[in-house]
């Protein structure tokens, strides 16, 4: 029966460490597009310059640093919430293009 009793505290004791284990999801090098007029999509194929239509004055894509790799993990934003995470240096503007970005 301790035996018992010991098997049972050991797996509670394991189960209940691991509920307070952090999970992060690791961002950095994903790029958003601005999909629609501001809003930003994390883009899935590799990032194509020539898919960017010069349709608004938003930057047509941004990357996760390194920094942000932790703070930026969902798969959508608006353009405010973009622009708040570049001024803390969470993502950087991809390259000079502007307006909406067609790929995917």
């Amino acid at each position: 029966m301790k035996k018992f009793f010991i098997g049972i505290l050991a797996v509670t004791l394991a189960l209940g460490g691991s509920a307070f284990t952090k999970f992060s999801t690791k961002a950095a090098g994903d790029n958003f597009g601005e999909t629609a007029l501001g809003t930003y999509h994390k883009i899935a194929n590799p990032y194509n310059p020539a898919l960017c239509l010069n349709t608004s004055a938003n930057p047509c894509a941004y990357v996760v640093t390194a920094a942000g790799a932790t703070h930026v993990t969902l798969n959508s934003y608006t353009a405010t919430q973009m622009a708040t995470f570049l001024a803390n240096g969470w993502v950087a503007k991809k390259d000079n293009n502007t307006g909406l970005y067609t790929g995917n």
